[in-house]
C-alpha cells in the first residue's frame, strides 16, 4: 500500500485509489504518517484533532474515527486482521508504512542520491535523480487538511525541503550548462519567492552565460530593492560578489567541482561551459544556501 502527503493525502493499494470519505479520516491518517512509524497517544491525537478543543466525547469519536480508518484500509479483510496496518501499541496508535511506500521517504532518498551523485563529480545523475524527487510532489504538502499543529510545523519544513531540492536542481543545471533553458524558470520564480537570494544568484549567473550581462545586473537591483523594501536588509555578501563580479566585461571562472579529464576545458572562458562558474561566486550547498540567514 502506497501513501502519499507531498500533496493532498493519498492512498493507493496495488494502484487502486482507497477512498477516505470523511475530513476527519483524511487527518487522522494525516496525523499518522506526519509521525514516521511512531505512535501518538490517544490524547495527542484528539488534541490534534479538534484544534485543541475536543468535544467532551473525544475518545469516543477517535475510537469511532480509527475504526473507520482501518475499513477504508483493508476493506476486504476481516476485523481481526485491519489492525495489521493501523496498531493500537501500549503508547498509542501507528501507522506502520514500509520502506519506500510514503512518498516522502521516497523523496528524501532521491535528494540523498543526488548529494551523493554531486559528491562523486556525477552532475548528470544528481540531476535526474532530484528531477524525480520533485516529480513526487503533487501540490502543497498535506492539502486540506485541517490541522493546525501539522500546518504551522510539518507542512512549512516539508515545503522548504521540496524548495530546497529545486534549487539544488536549477543550480546542477546551471553546471551542465542549460543557463538558456533555465532562464524562463527561474524568472517566474523570483516572482514567487522575491526574498530567495538562491535564486535571484541562480538567475543571474544565467542571464550572464546567456550574454546578457546588462539583465543580470538589473536583476541584481531588483532583488536589493526588495529585500532592503520587505525586511530592510542589503544582500548577503555572496550575491554582493556575484554583481562585482559581473560589472567588468569579462569574468574570470573556476570549477564548481571536479570534473574529469575530458570535462575540463583546455582554457577558462566565458560561456556555456559545463561546470564553470563565476569566481568567488561558492557552490551552493544545502548547508549553506544564498537564500538563507541565520
Amino acid at each position: 500500500m502506497r501513501f502519499g502527503i507531498l500533496g493532498p493525502v493519498h492512498v493507493d493499494d496495488g494502484g487502486v485509489p482507497v477512498v477516505l470519505r470523511t475530513p476527519k479520516q483524511r487527518a487522522l491518517l494525516a496525523v499518522l504518517l506526519a509521525h514516521d512509524n511512531s505512535a501518538v497517544s490517544a490524547d495527542r491525537l484528539i488534541e490534534l484533532l479538534w484544534n485543541g478543543a475536543p468535544s467532551a466525547n473525544g475518545i469516543r469519536a477517535l475510537h469511532v474515527h480509527l475504526s473507520q480508518l482501518r475499513r477504508a484500509l483493508h476493506p476486504q479483510r476481516p476485523q481481526r486482521r485491519r489492525d495489521e496496518l493501523l496498531v493500537r501499541l501500549p503508547a498509542g496508535y501507528q501507522v506502520t508504512v514500509a520502506p519506500g511506500d510514503l512518498d516522502l521517504h521516497r523523496f528524501e532518498q532521491l535528494v540523498g542520491q543526488a548529494r551523493q551523485a554531486r559528491a562523486r563529480g556525477d552532475i548528470q545523475r544528481a540531476a535526474v535523480c532530484l528531477w524525480q524527487a520533485l516529480k513526487l510532489w503533487r501540490g502543497l504538502a498535506l492539502a486540506g487538511i485541517d490541522v493546525v499543529a501539522l500546518q504551522q510545523t510539518v507542512v512549512p519544513q516539508l515545503e522548504e525541503a521540496r524548495f530546497a531540492a529545486l534549487e539544488e536542481h536549477v543550480e546542477v543545471d546551471l553546471l551542465l550548462g542549460r543557463h538558456d533553458q533555465l532562464i524562463g524558470e527561474l524568472q517566474a520564480l523570483v516572482v514567487e519567492w522575491p526574498l530567495r537570494e538562491r535564486l535571484w544568484g541562480q538567475l543571474m549567473v544565467a542571464l550572464y552565460r546567456a550574454g546578457r550581462q546588462g539583465e543580470a545586473l538589473a536583476a541584481y537591483s531588483r532583488a536589493r530593492g526588495r529585500l532592503v523594501a520587505e525586511l530592510g536588509i542589503e544582500p548577503r555578501a555572496a550575491l554582493q560578489r556575484l554583481q562585482r563580479q559581473i560589472l567588468p566585461l569579462t569574468l574570470r571562472w573556476t570549477h564548481c567541482y571536479a570534473p574529469t579529464s575530458q570535462q575540463r576545458p583546455s582554457t577558462p572562458r566565458t560561456g556555456a561551459t559545463s561546470g564553470w562558474c563565476p569566481a568567488s561566486y561558492p557552490p551552493i550547498s544545502p548547508h549553506s544556501p544564498v537564500g538563507s540567514r541565520s
